[in-house]
């Protein structure tokens, strides 16, 4: 799964961006704790571009996703 940060300015359009490329519940909190729960769950390969324009902000989900990469040998992460 292919995610292009391109344009995003805030936490929150990477968490929609997230939610739909990788269909997470509607229930999803929008928060990095969700977001490491969900991809513990997730069988995926997910790839962000762009992601470099992103704001310091970014670091967070950096984090998230590597520690969920991790936790789940189902998922993984590339830049």
């Amino acid at each position: 799964i292919i995610v292009d940060c391109t344009g995003l300015e805030t936490p929150g359009q990477l968490h929609e961006k997230l939610k739909t490329a990788l269909s997470f519940p509607e229930w999803y909190g929008n928060n990095l704790d969700a977001l490491f729960d969900c991809l513990c769950e997730a069988e995926a390969s997910l790839t962000l571009q762009g992601w470099q324009t992103l704001g310091a902000w970014f670091e967070g989900f950096r984090l998230t996703f590597l520690d969920a990469a991790q936790e789940n040998p189902m998922f993984t992460y590339k830049e």
